[in-house]
């Protein structure tokens, strides 16, 4: 837990680093109090952030995101129906 912690913590988000930091400028809001889609938007930032930030593009932050859901769904930590729920929402608007 402590590695992951450290990792979160400090890790590129585009610019932006460590994950709570990242929360407030891409959604205002503390890490804790995120969503389950702003979670996923976060999550796939790492690979590759100023392609993925929804500020440089909208439709290739969500398709990462959609991956990220995808995958949550595939290791069944979430359930068919939320994955299709929260796939299509629209996270924009926090952006």
């Amino acid at each position: 837990n402590d590695i992951l912690e450290a990792y979160l913590n400090t890790i590129n988000y585009g610019g932006i680093y460590g994950i709570e930091n990242a929360s407030k400028y891409y959604f205002n809001k503390s890490a804790k109090d995120l969503t389950l889609p702003e979670m996923a938007l976060i999550a796939g930032l790492p690979q590759a952030p100023s392609v993925y930030s929804p500020y440089n593009n909208i439709e290739l932050a969500k398709k990462r995101r959609n991956q990220v859901l995808g995958r949550m769904y595939k290791m069944k930590y979430i359930d068919k129906a939320t994955f299709e729920k929260t796939k299509a929402e629209e996270y924009f608007k926090y952006c």
